[in-house]
């Protein structure tokens, strides 16, 4: 978001008029993270449904093919029964139509912020949490005109997109120790490798798969494999690794506002599939990546630059494959290049998208340095914030 965009965002929270009683506040929300409700009338939804389900609309391989967000419209005669408490509610129509959806969003921003918008003449969106239950998301998406709210949702996809997502992603966080953590094989793992993720109640290390550059846990229901290799970065140009260096310097491309050549990420993506189908050949029984159900971008990795690669392993052998996860970076505090990966094997699952999403925040859960060593210092007393 343009930073000036965004202090026009704060400013329009801070005027925002939504209000709710204490024992409202106290209800628990309904409905899946995945679950959109959107508010609406026909008209608004004639004008705005195909482009609200579009921008949502966004399947992952795993290997059937699945959508992450469902839609749901509902219609504003409701208002006020059972929908109001979903996680996720969505309200979109111009500030001046003339319609219900319109007085709705009148009704809920203060006139202050109405003539900001009709100033600017851009769309926007803001939003409440928890106004009707704890844990929930109330955005609304406006602009003065049709004409310009169609240009916002048309030009601001990614945006709103990844707004959906994070909460989606905060919540399988909280989620995914909620019913206990190992602190024993976290120890281990911080004592005996120098680095450690959150190891959810339902993990177990797998001893007979480790060594001095490889460690490996599994969850058997269904069966989730996470797995950390790593390499000194002083013998990455002796392994043929260099082009691990070029992910940091595409990331601060990247962060300068310049997008990397498609060409350059095609041979980073080849390198770093290969890399991984090197280590699977050696510690998992030649499995292998899908190169045509894979792909590979970069991003902020907790401070770090690295190529996030999500798709599909196969092994041709057993036949037999799943979903995978993965993140490459290079890590100043232990000089090391780590692969971080989590594969899914749930061939009886019908939806398999939720538990690779929680092997991701897994991965995401990796420390190590001053960061480790503080969690580590009271793993317990950092648990219970998730609580």
């Amino acid at each position: 978001m343009r930073p000036r965009f965004r202090q026009f965002l704060l400013l329009l929270l801070s005027l925002t008029v939504l209000s709710s009683c204490d024992v409202e506040r106290r209800r628990v929300s309904v409905g899946g993270s995945d679950e959109i409700v959107v508010w609406t009338d026909d008209a608004n939804w004639e004008t705005y449904g195909s482009l609200l389900e579009d921008l949502w609309h966004r399947t992952v391989r795993t290997p059937r093919e699945e959508q992450v967000f469902s839609v749901r419209r509902v219609e504003l005669e409701s208002w006020g029964g059972l929908f109001n408490r979903y996680r996720n509610q969505v309200l979109c129509a111009p500030l001046d139509s003339g319609t219900q959806a319109g007085s709705m969003v009148r009704q809920y921003i203060s006139e202050d912020a109405q003539q900001r918008i009709r100033s600017r003449r851009e769309g926007i969106f803001f939003v409440r949490e928890d106004i009707w239950a704890v844990d929930q998301l109330f955005i609304i998406i406006t602009a003065p005109t049709g004409v310009e709210l169609v240009d916002y949702l048309e030009s601001n996809r990614s945006e709103l997109w990844d707004l959906l997502e994070a909460r989606y992603d905060e919540r399988v966080g909280r989620l995914l120790f909620r019913q206990g953590e190992e602190f024993d094989i976290e120890e281990q793992l911080h004592r005996d490798y120098d680095f450690l993720v959150r190891v959810p109640w339902d993990y177990r290390l797998d001893d007979s798969r480790g060594d001095e550059s490889f460690v490996r846990m599994i969850n058997y229901v269904p069966e989730r494999l996470f797995f950390a290799y790593w390499v000194p970065v002083d013998s990455l140009q002796d392994r043929g690794l260099a082009w691990i260096r070029r992910i940091e310097s595409l990331g601060h491309l990247m962060e300068a506002g310049t997008d990397p050549e498609p060409e350059e990420l095609v041979r980073l993506s080849q390198e770093a599939m290969n890399f991984r189908d090197r280590i699977t050949r050696q510690y998992y029984d030649r499995d292998r990546l899908n190169r045509d159900y894979t792909t590979v971008s970069i991003n902020d990795f907790k401070g770090r630059w690295a190529l996030r690669l999500r798709g599909l392993w196969q092994n041709d052998e057993k036949v037999v494959g799943g979903a995978v996860v993965s993140y490459c970076f290079v890590d100043p505090a232990t000089r090391r290049l780590w692969w971080l990966d989590g594969a899914l094997f749930a061939p009886e699952m019908t939806r398999k998208e939720i538990y690779v999403r929680r092997l991701d925040m897994l991965l995401r859960t990796f420390m190590t340095g001053d960061e480790a060593e503080r969690y580590q210092a009271d793993p317990r007393g950092a648990a219970r914030e998730d609580r």
